[in-house]
């Protein structure tokens, strides 16, 4: 019986050293904590992972969230190359059309560049000469003025002009 005690001791204490020896199997039963917010990130369940919760378990769920991060990353990338060109193509479009909104803008009203302008000339005629230079008809109704008022404005109109260059 004394050798029986002697080699089941034996035993025991080569499966403890060879349990401590090896990190694996010491990892498989060593307790470990696996945190909600981390088991949230991998979307994993508890259970996935049984119902004690190993060192083991603890650094394969590491490696999950470590690949999960590169995916992610990975995914990230795509969609902001994605968006960028998306981005330059709408800006693209717009540019022209802006310039040419611009290059319309200075004949109309004139610029720097573009000293000569449509209201500059319009501007020129007076009132008057615009309103016939568009059509009596267009900015005043019908038979509003005689061809006698009319005149005797345009002629005031001009007096006034010069009156005012001469001063």
């Amino acid at each position: 019986m004394k050798n029986w005690k002697i080699i089941l001791l034996l035993f025991v204490g080569l499966i403890c050293m060879a349990i401590t020896s090896c990190g694996s199997i010491l990892d498989k039963y060593t307790p470990s904590n696996l945190p909600g917010k981390s088991l949230d990130y991998t979307n994993k369940d508890p259970n996935d992972y049984g119902w004690f919760h190993s060192l083991y378990d603890a650094e394969n769920l590491m490696q999950e969230i470590l690949s999960t991060r590169r995916d992610k990353l990975i995914d990230w990338e795509y969609w902001l190359k994605k968006e960028d060109a998306a981005y330059q193509d709408a800006k693209g479009y717009l540019e022209p059309a802006i310039a040419e909104s611009r290059r319309m803008q200075e004949i109309a009203i004139g610029s720097e560049d573009q000293p000569y302008s449509i209201l500059g000339i319009l501007s020129y005629l007076g009132v008057g000469g615009g309103a016939l230079f568009l059509g009596k008809e267009k900015l005043v109704g019908r038979n509003q003025y005689t061809k006698e008022q009319r005149d005797a404005d345009i002629a005031k109109a001009r007096e006034e002009v010069r009156a005012e260059l001469k001063a």
